[in-house]
């Protein structure tokens, strides 16, 4: 767990990468920002994955990605909006899983 540069990402991936030795699942959604449900979501998580954290093979990740309001307004502002979010909709995370 850390604050990463986007660039080391798939170094550290390549490493670990639960697929390499089996299969992997990329899980994805989208809520309204709250850090209480980020860190409810975190520990379920890991109330879910300790048992299987000494499994080899067996990796989780979880990633956060903001997407502010204005970003609706700025893409109709230029053009359009390929995102689909409305402009009136409040600060948004996008959270990505892989199992």
């Amino acid at each position: 767990m850390g604050i990463k540069n986007l660039v080391d990402i798939p170094e550290e991936f390549q490493e670990a990468d639960p697929g390499k030795h089996g299969h992997s699942r990329w899980l994805s959604m989208t809520y309204k920002a709250s850090a209480q449900f980020h860190l409810d979501l975190h520990a379920k998580g890991v109330e879910l994955f300790e048992p299987y954290h000494d499994h080899p093979g067996v990796h989780w990740a979880v990633s956060i990605q903001p997407i502010p309001a204005r970003l609706a307004s700025a893409a109709v502002k230029n053009g359009g909006n390929p995102t689909c979010l409305l402009e009136d909709d409040d600060d948004l995370w996008g959270k990505q899983f892989v199992l």
